[in-house]
């Protein structure tokens, strides 16, 4: 998909990003940044005049084509649409949902350094990297691809973090932010 975007392939990287969608629900942080590259890329082509500049914004409903036909077939055959959002509810113990008060807790960034496989020093280490690296990885790519690699980049580590499941397997889920992979080859 990020290929696709950095040569103006909107509708194939739609494509692509909404098959992602179809394998796991929590990529809607792809689309998500997805869809603000290609609000900038229309920014930008109006403001230039460019004919057809509506055409990123276009693309965007496709990003999601895969959560879209994964609930339907939920639907068919559990009879629940929503049965991964269900299903997540009830590993989290009755308490599922996103908790972003987190973030303002002292206490929960106190255990995330006891967590299994120390999974908090995994998350300021990426955000470090990150940090360290910005300015080179900002000159070496367009506005359009650093909205993209920036906005999927903190959905796919915030949505995570912020779920109540606990401290568990946050290093699988950074393994999604591509600005952090990006960042380790600087």
């Amino acid at each position: 998909g990020f290929i696709c975007i950095a040569n103006g392939q909107w509708f194939r990287s739609a494509a692509l990003i909404g098959a992602a969608t179809a394998l796991r629900p929590t990529a809607v942080g792809i689309a998500a940044g997805f869809g603000c590259a290609a609000l900038v890329a229309a920014w930008q082509a109006r403001k230039t005049a460019t004919k057809r500049w509506w055409l990123p914004l276009a693309a965007i409903p496709l990003a999601g084509w895969g959560q879209l036909v994964m609930m339907g077939i939920f639907a068919v055959v559990l009879g629940d649409a929503k049965a991964y959002v269900h299903a997540q509810y009830a590993f989290a113990g009755g308490q599922g949902g996103l908790h972003f008060h987190r973030f303002l807790e002292a206490s929960w960034y106190l255990h995330m350094f006891s967590a299994q496989h120390m999974d908090g020093v995994i998350v300021l280490g990426s955000i470090g990297l990150v940090v360290l690296t910005a300015r080179e990885l900002a000159a070496k790519f367009r506005p359009i691809e650093m909205t993209f690699l920036a906005v999927t980049s903190a959905a796919m580590a915030f949505l995570p973090l912020s779920a109540v499941t606990g401290y568990w397997g946050f290093n699988r889920y950074l393994m999604l932010c591509p600005l952090i992979f990006f960042a380790a080859g600087e």
